[in-house]
């Protein structure tokens, strides 16, 4: 789907959805890798820790500014139905589920990171159970 799908186009976001081009997703994406890609990282490393006015962001936090909101952002798309997630699953193949990657210090394939997403859920929904139901059946 292209930027000209949405709608109702959302108040605040649109000053941001409006600086992209009018292509399908999967191709903004791919610009914006090519974007990133595309920047000068010896410059970069130069105006790592240059503001151009005082109390304002180096360039290094507000390349740590877009990673944490691209985080953030991609939570929200995940709380707003599980399914999200689900589908993300059913568009991999065998080899996808056995790509392996670094998960806090630990190395985890695809399929196992898919199923302790469900393991990670039900044990805090066990714990709430546990200890927080208890602080309501006491009243």
């Amino acid at each position: 789907m292209k930027r000209s799908d949405i709608n109702p186009m959302p108040q605040y976001f649109d000053r941001y959805i409006n600086l992209v081009e009018d292509i399908e997703l999967d191709q903004a994406f791919l610009k914006s890798v090519q974007q990133i890609n595309s920047l000068d990282i010896h410059l970069f490393s130069q105006l790592k820790d240059k503001r151009y006015l005082p109390d304002k962001w180096t360039v290094n936090d507000i390349i740590q500014h877009i990673i944490d909101i691209e985080r953030i952002l991609c939570a929200g798309v995940l709380r707003f139905v599980r399914n999200s997630t689900i589908s993300l699953y059913k568009s991999f193949d065998a080899s996808d589920y056995s790509k392996i990657g670094i998960n806090w210090k630990h190395p985890i394939n695809v399929l196992a990171m898919g199923f302790n997403i469900i393991g990670h859920q039900i044990h805090h929904i066990n714990f709430i159970k546990e200890k927080y139901y208890p602080l309501i059946l006491r009243e």
